[in-house]
């Protein structure tokens, strides 16, 4: 069923469901006396946990340890959707007019990944399916994987994890590998996936500035990295060598110059960025220059970002929308294509306060 988010006729209501956290399908009841006007959830794509929030609520009804999930159900539409299971880490409470009001601090499951440490090493053989140690230890956590095709290779050499890193850690260092992103779903369940640039993935909604039913309020705002941008990066490497059967320093230095915007001639000025290797192979000139073009073509991205506020749209960090700018700078009118990098959502009026990165920008954070 298609739904028309711009539409504002319709009631925006939210259960607040206390859940085992043993059992993540296990619902304990209803938290009832919650303050949505101090209530709320974000999400950003480049935290390690993604999604964390606060919850106030007035009296005692709080399970202890007990997991909070949110859902935002809209009646009228037959709409429902998780907004986000949590860990509780935090409850103080305050007494006012004979009443008490507790905050909860809500954090996602992975969370619960980086406060837990190995006690011992922990090693993937050489040969061994790095897709099973991901979910090997995701169930050693107790937090129950949520396949969605992952990647899965084959170790090449043996990968050992020192005693005293988080699982966590270990589970990111593991997607590396395999070139697979971790994250959360709405019900708390972890969730593994191929990763895809954020370039190559399609539009879940397109925003357009200039739509008169105002779905984007307005105080748009636009930010850019191009002026930081450098016009020149040095690699520098320095070592030691034996000469005459003493220790001699040696050091190697190659210069990348930028053309157009971000030059000296442009500019009038020049904005250099200094890159200090304590390892090159070979250690050659024609290497460091190459290393050198290699990082100034990486920082020549602009960096390109909006923050816009609006009502509540089923995205969620790591989704893709499309912008659609009609006026201000000439350069950046027309569809803009962007990724979902942090939602700030407020549960009173139900708004979203969205920073969008566009995806020309790359995906190097």
């Amino acid at each position: 069923m298609a739904y028309d988010w711009a539409d504002t006729d319709r009631t925006d209501a939210l259960d607040f469901v206390m859940v085992s956290p043993q059992n993540l399908e296990i619902e304990l009841g209803t938290l009832d006396g919650v303050i949505r006007s101090s209530s709320s959830l974000s999400a950003a794509y480049y935290t390690d946990t993604r999604t964390s929030g606060k919850l106030a609520y007035v009296g005692d009804g709080w399970i202890r340890n007990s997991f909070i999930r949110i859902v935002h159900r809209i009646p009228e539409w037959g709409f429902r959707r998780d907004l986000g299971t949590y860990i509780v880490t935090e409850d103080p409470g305050t007494r006012e007019a004979g009443q008490w009001t507790r905050s909860l601090t809500l954090h996602s499951v992975l969370h619960g990944l980086a406060t837990d440490l190995g006690t011992g090493p922990w090693t993937v053989s050489k040969g061994a399916s790095a897709k099973a140690a991901i979910k090997q230890m995701l169930e050693t956590c107790r937090r129950p994987m949520r396949d969605l095709s992952a990647r899965d290779v084959r170790v090449g050499s043996p990968i050992v994890y020192e005693t005293g890193t988080s699982f966590l850690e270990r589970l990111f260092d593991l997607c590396t590998v395999t070139n697979n992103r971790m994250d959360v779903n709405g019900r708390g369940y972890v969730t593994v996936a191929p990763y895809i640039e954020p370039s190559r993935k399609s539009a879940a909604f397109r925003l357009d500035l200039a739509d008169s039913r105002g779905l984007v309020e307005d105080g748009v705002e636009l930010s850019t990295n191009y002026l930081e941008m450098p016009g020149r990066v040095v690699v520098s490497y320095q070592y030691s060598e034996r000469e005459n059967n003493e220790s001699a320093q040696k050091e190697i230095n190659a210069a990348a110059d930028a053309k157009g915007e971000q030059s000296s001639a442009t500019r009038g000025y020049m904005v250099t960025e200094f890159e200090h290797l304590s390892e090159m192979e070979p250690a050659t000139y024609q290497r460091a220059l190459e290393l050198a073009r290699q990082k100034l073509a990486e920082k020549s991205k602009e960096q390109v970002e909006w923050k816009i506020k609006s009502l509540y749209l089923p995205i969620w960090e790591g989704d893709v929308v499309e912008l659609y700018v009609h006026d201000g700078p000439s350069r950046y009118r027309g569809m803009r294509h962007c990724l979902v990098k942090n939602v700030e959502l407020e549960l009173e009026h139900m708004t979203m306060t969205l920073t969008l990165k566009e995806t020309a920008s790359g995906d190097d954070e």
